[in-house]
């Protein structure tokens, strides 16, 4: 019985040791931990400070550079009078270039207008067949009507199909006559004066008595 009671009052002592070595071991960690805690929120106050000190250092260095710079190096009353000019400028020679672009626009609409009125008139040669007559009505110009159809050209295609039929039989007939002969020339330069063609009032020949 006695052995009993001094184990157990031994063990007591002893595991109310252990309870206290932790405890103070538990207290310890903390206070360490809290500490450590602590630097570090101290050091990244520290550097967020420093950030925020260098970003405003740096905002007003760069506002000061740009003042100093706008007094001493640049004029902004003189960059925005250039700027305006160079606006002007641009817009006139904007201005030039459009008009420049739509004078060529017509030329070229103009040229492709004549080369389309040049194929047009040749397609027409030698189509006289397809004219109208006194009792039957041509091709373009139906019967009961009296103009017929009209080209883009805002002409009707009778007039111009008889236009060119008249040229052609012109050209035609122009090319039956003969040319002059070879000689011709020469023996109308050796005649006098008075005998060269053109010459149609004849001077009279004079008496023989004198």
């Amino acid at each position: 019985i006695q052995s009993v009671a001094r184990m157990r009052r031994e063990r007591n002592a002893f595991l109310k040791v252990v309870l206290a070595v932790i405890s103070v071991q538990r207290v310890y960690r903390s206070f360490q931990a809290r500490r450590e805690a602590l630097v570090k929120r101290i050091a990244l106050a520290e550097e967020r400070n420093l950030r925020v000190f260098h970003y405003f250092a740096t905002l007003i260095q760069s506002r000061f550079r740009g003042y100093m710079s706008r007094k001493l190096h640049y004029d902004f009353h003189a960059q925005r009078k250039y700027i305006a000019s160079v606006t002007q400028t641009s817009e006139q020679v904007r201005q030039q270039a459009n008009q420049a672009l739509q004078e060529q626009l017509v030329l070229l609409g103009d040229k492709q207008d004549d080369d389309d009125r040049k194929a047009y008139l040749k397609e027409l040669d030698k189509k006289h067949h397809l004219l109208s007559t006194a009792t039957i009505s041509g091709v373009y110009r139906p019967p009961l009507t009296v103009k017929g159809y009209t080209t883009v050209f805002g002409t009707a295609i009778e007039d111009d199909l008889a236009a060119a039929s008249k040229a052609q039989r012109l050209a035609e007939s122009s090319r039956k006559f003969k040319k002059d002969l070879p000689g011709t020339e020469r023996h109308a330069s050796s005649l006098p004066s008075r005998h060269v063609a053109g010459d149609h009032h004849l001077s009279p020949s004079p008496p023989r008595g004198t």
